[in-house]
């Protein structure tokens, strides 16, 4: 049990970076779109 503490947080982090970086692409694509379909 005392290893798995660890990965637990790990994960737990991961996945908060993992849904930041999600957030975080969603307007960049949404300009992108943006700027094809102006063109």
């Amino acid at each position: 049990m005392g290893y798995f503490l660890p990965l637990l947080f790990i994960h737990e982090k991961y996945s908060q970076i993992k849904n930041i970086n999600y957030i975080y692409n969603i307007p960049t694509k949404l300009f992108y779109n943006f700027k094809i379909t102006l063109i």
